[in-house]
């Protein structure tokens, strides 16, 4: 009698290429795209907030002026998160310097 060959057990958050191999885990997938998201409302939330300051020659809008910056603070400590935790920011595809780009 022929044994059968037992398949290997797929995680129930793993994700397969056509050839089979692993190729990404779902918590990467979720990360990359949170960090899409993100940072489109990052710079939605910097551009609404200088275009405010235009319309009213000069003067902010509290609440625009912190939405922008409570973003530029998640942000940056997803950074430093990232490099706290040896992360390649390319690798989940934090492509934004915070510090540069949302102030």
């Amino acid at each position: 009698m022929k044994a059968k060959k037992k398949k290997k057990e797929v995680e129930m958050f793993e994700i397969w290429d056509k050839k089979g191999y692993q190729n990404l885990k779902l918590e990467r997938l979720f990360l990359m795209d949170l960090i899409t998201l993100l940072k489109e409302d990052a710079l939605n939330a910097k551009k609404k907030s200088l275009r405010h300051r235009g319309k009213n020659r000069g003067y902010s809008n509290g609440f625009d002026d912190g939405r922008a910056f409570a973003y530029l603070e998640v942000m940056s400590t997803m950074k430093w998160q990232l490099f706290a935790f040896q992360i390649k920011p390319k690798s989940v595809k934090f492509d934004i310097d915070p510090d540069k780009d949302l102030i």
